[in-house]
């Protein structure tokens, strides 16, 4: 185990891999394991750390297979993810614990609430999570949709995009800054103003550039995760856990379509939706409130 900086530790998985992890809060703390969005990294954590110090919890951010400081799982699927948590949480020595995952860390968190016995998980949460393409993608930004498109009907073109779209032009987290700075009018409104401090663009720069560490075909492989079937129903996710779903109700990126269409189909979920807020204004504004919420169940 690695543990110079809290930023930047690793495990050796019993497979022989790597697994990569960030810790914030309070290390005495209630624990929770974050499941960041796509494409990004275990760094994105940073962007709550502030509203993470106040609520006294323990956050541990994981790299997905293939991704910053985590070696690859080729063939991977959603399946293989709450095995690796559940390693980590040993090697951590904890016991009992929550997840949350962050727009496409959504079905990483839906994943782990119905594979992990609810002796380990006794909560689970996605905030802007990505939901089943069959939800449908009403009122998602086309180049969403467009990504999504691509990922279920031409699979074997999204390395080429991943390449062209980021690796291409960013060689630098300077690069990646520029790039955001560049797209910023594809945003709505209120995150153009959001993502216009140097602090959240540089950060949100820095753990994009981390997620292509290892080039675009595990970023890629995962866009494809999100298109295909999951390998597990909502429905058969166990009542004896609770799901939380959080999401703003002006979300262009995962519309909100898809968080009512989960909230009808998880056996025990709770659904709060945040008024007038975008998908990014939703975790940055509400982390302490979410991981509070999940943590009082541990």
């Amino acid at each position: 185990m690695n543990d110079n900086n809290k930023y930047a530790k690793t495990i050796s998985l019993r497979d022989g891999r790597t697994l990569g992890y960030a810790e914030l809060g309070n290390s005495n703390g209630k624990p929770v394991f974050y499941f960041n969005g796509f494409p990004g990294s275990r760094l994105e954590a940073r962007a709550g750390e502030e509203g993470i110090e106040k609520s006294g919890i323990r956050l541990i951010s994981i790299d997905r297979p293939g991704i910053g400081l985590s070696d690859p799982k080729p063939k991977r699927t959603f399946l293989d993810w709450p095995d690796d948590v559940m390693e980590l949480a040993d090697a951590l020595n904890i016991e009992k614990f929550a997840v949350i995952g962050i727009s496409g860390g959504g079905p990483y968190s839906l994943v782990c609430a119905y594979k992990i016995p609810p002796k380990r998980l006794v909560a689970a949460a996605i905030c802007g999570g990505m939901g089943p393409l069959e939800a449908g993608t009403e009122g998602m930004k086309k180049s969403n949709r467009v990504l999504f498109t691509i990922a279920k009907k031409m699979p074997w073109l999204l390395r080429f995009l991943m390449w062209f779209g980021f690796n291409r032009k960013c060689k630098s987290v300077e690069d990646a800054q520029e790039l955001l700075l560049k797209n910023l009018d594809d945003f709505p409104e209120a995150d153009q103003k959001r993502f216009q401090d140097p602090k959240l663009n540089r950060l949100f720069a820095e753990e994009t550039f981390e997620a292509f560490r290892q080039g675009s075909k595990w970023v890629a492989h995962e866009c494809k995760l999100y298109a295909r079937p999951w390998g597990f129903t909502l429905e058969d996710i166990t009542p004896d856990i609770k799901v939380f779903i959080f999401h703003g109700e002006i979300d262009d990126q995962v519309p909100i379509g898809m968080a009512r269409y989960m909230e009808k189909r998880i056996p025990n979920c709770e659904a709060i939706y945040f008024p007038n807020e975008t998908h990014y204004g939703a975790a940055l504004n509400h982390i302490e409130e979410m991981v509070s919420k999940i943590s009082n169940l541990i």
